[in-house]
């Protein structure tokens, strides 16, 4: 009798194992194998979590500008201008995701891009001067409590990932007049590009005109001040190239 439950255990447990796989790699998540030492009640758990996120995200999905496929969409998120957003397919926005997508050129996430728990995309300061345009390539991953200042344009390539906490501002505060208020003085933007497969790492931040190329590494807490080529390690405050993934 208890050996028979053990085997009817690991057979439900099996079943479920194949359910979860199969609903991830349809979702875009290619060859994607959920944990073994994953429990039958936990993987029930996420996959019932996985539904009701489905759920509401079909609902709010329907004001964004477009979107393709599934979009995932966990309670406490924030979106304010969504007939901004074109959104690929299988957009996943975890708790308290806060995103203002009032940009002049709208708000672009690629196929399978993920948003964590408590990051913010602010594409507005003041109604007066909207920011210009978020894109997001396919596969990118912020991480919890990002943010990402839209004034210039923002783009980030595919599979770039943000660590947590990073933050990238596209604007400069002018203030060479210093008898005028610099509140008064405008403001310059140049704009932020992140090539694809980077790796920003926690608490790092990118400031405006920052050019990032392709397979750049940057390290957690560093200050990137300036642009740097593809596969540069870099490091520091001002961040400075302590490496190259491309052997140079």
């Amino acid at each position: 009798m208890i050996e028979g439950s053990l085997k009817k255990g690991v057979l439900e447990m099996s079943v479920l194992k194949k359910i979860a796989n199969k609903a991830f790699r349809a979702a875009g998540r290619d060859g994607y194998q959920v944990d073994p030492s994953l429990k039958d009640r936990e993987i029930f758990g996420v996959l019932w979590h996985k539904v009701i996120s489905v759920l509401r995200g079909f609902v709010r999905g329907q004001f964004f500008g477009s979107r393709k496929g599934l979009t995932f969409m966990e309670s406490g998120i924030s979106i304010i201008g969504a007939s901004r957003i074109y959104a690929g397919r299988n957009l996943n926005l975890e708790k308290n995701v806060t995103i203002n997508a009032l940009a002049k050129n709208n708000v672009y996430f690629g196929d399978n891009v993920t948003i964590k728990a408590g990051a913010i995309i602010e594409c507005v300061g003041v109604l007066r001067n909207l920011g210009d345009q978020l894109e997001l390539g396919d596969r990118v991953g912020i991480s919890q409590n990002c943010f990402i200042s839209v004034r210039g344009k923002v783009s980030i390539g595919n599979d770039t990932i943000l660590g947590p906490n990073v933050k990238i501002f596209s604007e400069n505060h002018n203030f060479s007049a210093v008898g005028v208020m610099i509140a008064a003085q405008g403001e310059s933007r140049k704009g932020v590009s992140i090539g694809e497969n980077c790796w920003l790492g926690g608490q790092s931040v990118i400031l405006d005109g920052v050019t990032l190329g392709d397979g750049c590494v940057v390290a957690a807490n560093a200050v990137v001040t300036k642009s740097f080529p593809a596969g540069s390690i870099i490091a520091g405050v001002p961040a400075k190239v302590i490496g190259n993934r491309n052997g140079v």
